[in-house]
């Protein structure tokens, strides 16, 4: 398959074809605008891409169902998990966010899949991408930056409970609401550096499948001298998909980090000088040589237990695991 990007924005009934015509640099980019993909860590490539959009006409066809296996993980999560509590503890961090990577083995039908998460979570940023052979797939419900004119504005999303098996949420503590707050002071302080006008608004909850974590959206007004550059270099990554301090947090997950996250915990999205609509790159896999590797984590603060961070991973997963099983039987033969 050629390079090719389809999404579907929130709360949005139809879904965007982005018709690449090539990948530019990134000063390029930023005069004309199209669509980017930025990762995690600096060290991996920002991919830049100029093109038109078309809405994305799927003819649906029945696919013959198949079977996967899931890989048996190493010891790499829960000791990196183990490391995190403790450093909480010791090190001086209020917060850490550890990721997990969890992988699965044969041919995966991804637009399928694609076409599935479309229709099960209506509030997130549902995408496909395929780039240099390599498919990724997402449903994130977080926004990074949505920008129209002056006014911009981000998505405080952080805490997490899972849904029992009758249905019902876990009730939040004061865990959760303790690592809200610090995402939510965190981003208002930088909204102040850059805006005038800051608000947010009341905190409410946001289901995300089997999963419900505290929300608020973050407003203001660019000053005149800001740029949203300014504001995107100094936002991502936000503690949210790192932790606080920010720097330390990035610093330990260098260290401790066994696995490179790439595009996970990164962003997408489009940008143009006048309007940008920027996601993280959350509850997303990748697909390369029949490997599907799905992306996951969870913030850990002081009060987090191995036990229920390595749950919380497990419920964040099958956002994307139950839409996989929908055209595939995951064997566990692990290896």
């Amino acid at each position: 398959m050629n390079n090719f990007i389809a999404y579907r924005k929130p709360n949005e009934s139809y879904i965007i074809q982005f018709n690449i015509h090539k990948e530019v640099v990134k000063e390029e980019f930023l005069k004309s605008g199209g669509f980017m993909i930025a990762p995690f860590n600096d060290n991996d490539e920002t991919l830049y891409f100029i093109g038109d959009e078309s809405e994305l006409v799927v003819q649906i066809q029945t696919v013959e169902r198949s079977s996967i296996s899931r890989i048996k993980e190493g010891s790499e999560y829960k000791d990196t998990l183990g490391n995190a509590i403790k450093s909480i503890k010791d090190n001086g961090l209020q917060k850490v966010v550890v990721s997990r990577q969890i992988q699965l083995e044969g041919k995966l039908n991804s637009m399928e899949v694609f076409l599935d998460l479309v229709s099960k979570h209506n509030n997130a940023f549902v995408y496909l991408f395929v780039i240099n052979d390599i498919t990724y797939i997402g449903a994130t419900p977080e926004l990074l930056i949505r920008k129209t004119e002056n006014s911009i504005n981000t998505a405080s999303l952080a805490g997490t409970v899972s849904q029992g098996i009758l249905g019902y949420f876990s009730p939040w503590t004061e865990k959760e609401y303790h690592e809200h707050k610090l995402v939510t002071e965190t981003i208002v302080t930088i909204y102040r550096k850059y805006c005038n006008e800051v608000s947010a608004s009341e905190r409410v909850d946001l289901i995300a499948s089997s999963v419900k974590h505290l929300y608020q959206n973050i407003s203001g007004e660019l000053k005149e001298d800001c740029n949203l550059i300014d504001i995107l270099d100094e936002l991502h990554p936000t503690p949210a998909i790192a932790g606080l301090p920010t720097d330390q947090a990035i610093l330990w997950i260098n260290k401790n980090e066994t696995k490179n996250r790439e595009y996970y915990t990164g962003y997408l999205g489009l940008y143009s000088s006048a309007r940008a609509e920027l996601y993280v790159n959350l509850r997303c896999l990748k697909y390369q040589n029949e490997i599907t590797t799905i992306y996951v984590g969870g913030g850990i603060v002081e009060g987090s237990t191995f036990e229920s961070e390595f749950e919380e991973t497990e419920h964040k997963a099958e956002t994307l695991l139950s839409s996989i099983r929908k055209f595939h039987n995951i064997e566990f033969e692990y290896k």
